[in-house]
C-alpha cells in the first residue's frame, strides 16, 4: 500500500525576533522569513527614527595582558573595537584590572595562570586552528 502526503503550502510572512538600537537613529532587527520552501534568518539595519526604546545588549571583555604580549593586546583591542560596528550588541573593553577581571568576558595575554570563568587564554599550540575550546567556557 502506498501512503501519499498531502501537504498544505505555507503562508510567506516575515516578522521580526529582536530588535537592537546601535545610535540614536539606528537599529538592527533580526527578521525571519517563511515560505513554503524554508525558513531564513537575516540581520537589517534601518536608519529611521524608530519610536521603540531598544538598547543594544552589553558584553564587557575584560582585556589583561603583561607588557610583552603589548603587540597582541593593541591587536585584540582593535578587533574587539572595529567588532562594536559590526553587532547589534555594545562591546565595552576593559583594561583596569580590577574592572578587566569582573568582566562577561576576558582575554589573557600572560604568562601567569588564568582566573576562572569565560575566558579566552594564549597558549602556544601545535593546533592549527586559532582558538581552542577547552571548556565549557574557556578556550586557549
Amino acid at each position: 500500500m502506498q501512503r501519499s502526503l498531502v501537504s498544505q503550502p505555507m503562508e510567506n510572512s516575515t516578522y521580526t525576533l529582536k530588535s537592537f538600537r546601535i545610535s540614536k537613529d539606528s537599529t538592527v532587527r533580526r527578521q525571519a522569513r517563511n515560505d513554503a520552501n524554508a525558513t531564513s534568518f537575516e540581520y537589517v539595519s534601518t536608519n529611521e527614527n524608530d519610536k521603540q526604546e531598544i538598547q543594544a545588549p552589553v558584553v564587557t571583555v575584560g582585556l589583561i595582558a603583561d607588557r610583552k604580549y603589548e603587540y597582541d593586546r593593541r591587536i585584540v583591542k582593535a578587533a574587539l573595537n572595529a567588532l562594536n560596528g559590526m553587532l547589534p550588541a555594545k562591546i565595552i573593553v576593559e583594561e583596569i584590572p580590577a574592572k578587566a577581571l569582573t568582566a562577561d568576558w576576558r582575554v589573557w595575554l600572560s604568562d601567569k595562570e588564568a582566573v576562572s570563568g569565560k575566558i579566552i587564554v594564549l597558549k602556544p599550540s601545535e593546533d592549527p586552528d586559532l582558538v581552542v575550546q577547552t571548556g565549557p567556557s574557556t578556550g586557549d
